[in-house]
């Protein structure tokens, strides 16, 4: 289980692991984290992409259901935008904005996306792989 107090941001690319293949380690983290009390944030930009893959290709629309209602819809601040900016190139807007939400929350981004590269070595957010996590989360469990 996550410690309590634990405040995430799930990137897509966790969501589509851990439902494209049948049952992974993927999907036990995302069921880990979703059961638990830890906190959960999403942004306007995380609603579209988990609408669009979860519910329309993966077509698993229950998970949409849940993720939504479970997790907090925070739009961060133009100051925090402003602070992610940098690290992201221009065609990556919504990972700056994820990253601009992690840092409003104070939560950690679990995502398999090399854009965040920049922004985790500057230590301005946290940043899990999902390997990371499943280590942090799942194996810290036994």
């Amino acid at each position: 289980m996550p410690r309590r107090g634990s405040r995430f941001v799930l990137d897509n690319n966790l969501i589509i692991a851990a439902v494209k293949s049948g049952w992974t380690r993927s999907t036990d983290l995302l069921m880990t984290v979703l059961l638990s009390d830890a906190e959960l944030f999403v942004n306007d930009e995380l609603l579209l992409e988990y609408k669009k893959y979860i519910h329309r290709v993966l077509g698993v629309y229950h998970l949409y259901v849940l993720i939504s209602n479970r997790a907090q819809n925070i739009n961060p601040s133009q100051r925090n935008l402003e602070a992610c900016r940098p690290f992201f190139p221009e065609s990556q807007y919504a990972d700056m904005v994820h990253a601009a939400t992690c840092l409003e929350a104070g939560a950690t981004i679990v995502t398999n996306d090399a854009h965040f590269k920049k922004i985790q070595e500057a230590g301005l957010i946290e940043v899990w792989s999902i390997s990371k996590a499943m280590r942090e989360i799942l194996d810290n469990d036994k």
